[in-house]
């Protein structure tokens, strides 16, 4: 998986590595409050889904749930270039604290 193209906060593109292309688009829509998940297949939108505000806090638990339980990134030794913990590592340390605090 290559990195998501952060368009706005309300938009963002997640790419798949497989071939032919595969997107996922995810948009906030406050004013419907919903945010829409839209699955691409080269250049077309193949599918939506409206999901409700309301049920997002259960899509961030398994999101959540998934990076706590993810294997531990190598750790990084004296010797390397740089100790500045990583986006990944930043965004880890946050979602096993949050599964602490809700276990």
């Amino acid at each position: 998986m290559r990195d998501a193209l952060q368009l706005s906060r309300d938009r963002v593109w997640f790419e798949d590595d497989r071939v032919p292309p595969r997107r996922l688009q995810v948009t906030h829509h406050p004013e419907r409050r919903v945010v829409v998940l839209s699955a691409w297949h080269e250049g077309t939108c193949t599918a939506t889904f409206q999901l409700p505000i309301a049920d997002a806090p259960a899509l961030i638990d398994v999101l959540v749930t998934a990076l706590a339980a993810s294997p531990q990134p190598t750790p990084i030794s004296p010797t390397s270039p740089s100790l500045v913990p990583t986006a990944w590592d930043r965004v880890r340390s946050w979602a096993i604290a949050v599964v602490r605090r809700t276990a």
